[in-house]
């Protein structure tokens, strides 16, 4: 079997049997797909996920001749 093959065998059984772990693995060449039984492993239910906003941008707390100091500001000359 080769790796695409193998691949698509792997979704396949992860699909028809989601509580359990599906691996590839290469032997002499060629691909296969085996059951890996973790005992006292139990995948989580997933729950959807919720996105938090974006965090506006604070204003440089610092004074201004604090910022306006090299490397961070202008060179006066």
């Amino acid at each position: 079997m080769t790796h695409d093959e193998a691949e698509l065998r792997r979704e396949e059984l992860a699909l028809a049997d989601p509580s359990q772990t599906w691996l590839l693995r290469e032997r002499d060449g060629e691909w296969q797909v085996v059951k890996v039984d973790l005992p006292g492993v139990k995948r989580p239910k997933l729950t959807p996920t919720t996105e938090a906003a974006p965090n506006p941008q604070a204003d440089d707390p610092r004074p201004a001749g604090q910022r306006n100091i090299p490397p961070y500001g202008p060179i006066f000359g």
